[in-house]
């Protein structure tokens, strides 16, 4: 007889464990679980049969039924609920979704260097702060005072040019003079000829 309390104890334990489990698929299962851990439970079993009248089969009856019920939607349930790596994905897919794919703005580096010359507070309103690609010939690749790598391209006369600045020499070792060449950057106005461009970097075709 205290053999059989005890693995009923047992088996009440396992089922109020499946119950507290249960919480983080859905809160509609916990109460079959716990149910069935009352009706198994020795100290609650007695009271449930005086209360509802049952019978010994008729309370192992139901709470198998309720223990089967609470485990088929626990599965069910379980395999329909997104885990939080799937949710953080799909938001991270969405987000990539959403970010429209604007196309590069090109300007030549004649037609920058034209728009400063003729009118730079006009050309300071248009470009100066903003990220654009210049287009044009290397005229030179050197280093500052400072030791900031940079790019000369050719502008549209003589000492007219847009100067580059790149934060590191990536690229620029395969750079030649002469060579046609596209460069993306932000736009920080004019200094004395030449048409500054910061955080540079180059596009390849």
């Amino acid at each position: 007889m205290k053999q059989n309390t005890s693995v009923r104890i047992i088996i009440a334990v396992i089922v109020f464990v499946c119950g507290l489990a249960s919480i983080g698929i859905n809160l509609v299962l916990m109460p079959l679980f716990v149910f069935s851990g009352l009706l198994i439970l020795p100290i609650t079993s007695a009271y449930i049969s005086q209360v509802l009248k049952m019978s010994s089969q008729g309370k192992i009856a139901l709470s198998i039924l309720f223990f089967i019920t609470g485990f088929i939607g626990m599965g069910v349930l379980a395999e329909n609920h997104p885990s939080d790596s799937n949710i953080t994905s799909k938001l991270a897919t969405d987000v990539k979704q959403e970010q429209p794919k604007e196309a590069v703005i090109t300007l030549m580096a004649e037609s920058l260097t034209v728009s400063y010359d003729e009118n730079e507070v006009a050309a300071d309103n248009n470009y100066k702060g903003k990220l654009f690609a210049v287009e044009g010939i290397v005229e030179s690749i050197g280093k500052d005072i400072f030791d900031d790598p940079y790019v000369i391209i050719k502008g549209h006369n003589y000492g007219y040019n847009v100067q580059c600045y790149f934060a590191n020499n990536n690229g620029l070792e395969s750079l030649a003079k002469g060579q046609q060449v596209k460069i993306y950057g932000r736009c920080n106005g004019r200094s004395i000829l030449s048409v500054l461009m910061k955080d540079s970097r180059i596009l390849n075709e």
